[in-house]
């Protein structure tokens, strides 16, 4: 299940930052004047959030997933060295 939300969540940041991108191209198609700058500026600012973002959404699942695991005191995250 840890492994589906992290792909859930990867996916929705992915095509919630390429989004933008794919509607300006389809308005483009359709003879709709887009400006470079708007392109250029969505590319710059948004592509790198998405890039950005992925540590931290296959991180932060498995992070909550050991403390869960800690706080019912799941055994295999203790040391064991004695």
């Amino acid at each position: 299940i840890l492994v589906a939300k992290q792909l859930v969540l990867v996916a929705m940041s992915t095509f919630l930052c390429w989004f933008p991108i794919g509607i300006m191209g389809l308005l483009s198609l359709g003879e709709h004047a887009i400006s470079n700058d708007v392109y250029a500026w969505t590319t710059v600012v948004i592509l790198p959030l998405n890039s950005a973002a992925n540590p931290v959404l296959y991180t932060i699942p498995a992070i909550l997933d050991k403390w869960d695991k800690f706080k019912h005191g799941d055994n295999k995250l203790q040391s064991s060295t004695k």
